[in-house]
């Protein structure tokens, strides 16, 4: 519930970002994708294994109009 009323408060497009529950990316990848979508709004499903091996890069989003969720409903998200 709380993530929707997120994402109807967003004012502009917002890119759902996944990679499933079973790929894990590394850091340099991270910083790759947050370079191209560092002007977007992002809604971001990562489980909690790649927010914990992420955790250095993911402090450098908070200034950044983006979401992190360990999980996400997309039935409800994209529907």
């Amino acid at each position: 519930l709380e993530t929707l009323l997120w994402l109807d408060s967003q004012t502009h497009q917002v890119i759902y970002v996944s990679f499933g529950t079973i790929s894990l990316i590394t850091s340099e990848t991270f910083q790759k994708i947050k370079q191209v979508l560092k002007n977007k709004t992002v809604l971001w499903q990562m489980p909690e294994i790649q927010q914990e091996i992420l955790k250095d890069s993911l402090h450098e989003i908070s200034s950044l109009n983006w979401r992190i969720e360990s999980w996400t409903n997309q039935r409800h998200l994209l529907g």
